[in-house]
């Protein structure tokens, strides 16, 4: 476990700090969902050695059908505009819930045009069925829209006062947890739930799309 964190209301992210008790491990939002906090789950990925890759490198073993990529985003975003070749598990589903947090949420949402959605009970499920088991014989990727990042340290390029190009690298406060994203969260809960063989995509489909990679078309 991760020792000494709390969550920076003035910056609204997970900082160090060893004075803290840890005793907010696991999180109850305001429909009653619960979800383990960011820096617990960020402690596990280390912990098991999650490695994320470039998205050249993985569109190449995709290709090579050398493994299964998992792309977590909702269904509406993968019919829009998907990898080729992907299989779509979506971490978060439409919300179908009628607990009175999630009526409440689904007010706010309707103000805002926008669609609340709550967690796929069905997500491990979905993924051993989708790979044929928790122990894949191939390696399989996990994928949201931004990525996120494990990574603490920060690489900076930058030129010293004779103009000649020199690499800096230092640890960003910013970054004492990483980047938290849905495909790191989903690669906890795949952990903990057993599966094995398992990697992460760094930058998600977003970075996919800017190393113009191949797609299927966005849907009319």
């Amino acid at each position: 476990m991760t020792s000494g964190f709390r969550y920076d209301t003035t910056y609204q992210r997970w900082v160090r700090d060893e004075r803290a008790t840890n005793s907010m491990t696991t999180i109850t939002t305001m429909t009653g969902e619960q979800y383990t906090a960011w820096p617990v789950c960020f402690s596990v990925l280390e912990q098991k050695g999650l490695k994320s890759y470039a998205v050249e490198d993985v569109q190449k073993e995709l290709a090579q059908g050398k493994c299964t990529l998992i792309d977590i985003r909702p269904s509406e975003e993968y019919e829009r505009g998907h990898v080729e070749g992907s299989v779509n598990v979506p971490l978060f589903i439409k919300a179908v819930s009628q607990t009175k947090g999630m009526r409440l949420k689904r007010i706010a949402f309707a103000f805002l045009a926008m669609t609340p959605r709550e967690r796929n009970p069905t997500f491990l499920a979905d993924c051993e069925a989708a790979l044929g088991g928790k122990k894949p014989r191939k390696p399989f990727y996990v994928m949201c829209s931004q990525g996120g990042s494990m990574d603490r340290i920060v690489t900076s390029n930058k030129l010293d006062g004779q103009g000649k190009p020199y690499t800096k690298r230092f640890e960003d406060p910013e970054r004492d947890f990483g980047r938290e994203s849905r495909s790191l969260k989903a690669a906890f809960e795949l952990y903990n739930a057993g599966f094995t063989n398992l990697k992460h995509v760094r930058g998600g489909y977003q970075r996919w799309i800017k190393e113009e990679l191949p797609i299927v078309a966005y849907k009319k």
